[in-house]
């Protein structure tokens, strides 16, 4: 006799369902690792590694250390790699990345900095330079 009421117990312990039947709730993603790289003038490209269950990616940047997705300016739905324009060379620029999905939006990533400059001209060489302070070796 209480071999029965015991199996009937465990069957109706594991028979029963805590999400009524729906999807489990997606968890919010985990804040983006990304990487910097300034190239030219007025700009910086932002790549970063895809997180496991975002569905887009949220970009704020600001000219103040302390950028946070409550304090910069909000770029929203950007890709990798993203190429941020309009920059002022020589101006220190400030981003974090964030990760969204349907349970809500990361913390911010890590904060990088950024400050373009003009893009480099080569000088041109003077005429006869290799004449100039050169060795030459003759066999």
């Amino acid at each position: 006799m209480n071999r029965i009421s015991a199996a009937a117990i465990a069957v109706f312990i594991f028979g029963c369902s805590s999400n009524n039947g729906s999807a489990p709730s997606a968890a919010i993603p985990g804040a983006p690792p990304f990487l910097l790289s300034v190239s030219g003038s007025q700009k910086a490209v932002i790549t970063w590694m895809p997180v496991t269950g975002a569905k887009s990616y949220n970009l704020y940047r600001s000219t103040s250390p302390s950028v946070s997705p409550s304090s910069g300016t909000k770029i929203t739905g950007v890709t990798s790699p993203y190429s941020l324009s309009g920059l002022t060379n020589g101006t220190e620029y400030y981003i974090v990345l964030t990760a969204v999905n349907s349970a809500g939006e990361s913390d911010a990533s890590i904060t990088l900095k950024a400050c373009p400059a003009p893009a480099v001209t080569p000088l041109a060489a003077p005429a006869g330079w290799w004449k100039r302070n050169t060795v030459f070796e003759h066999v």
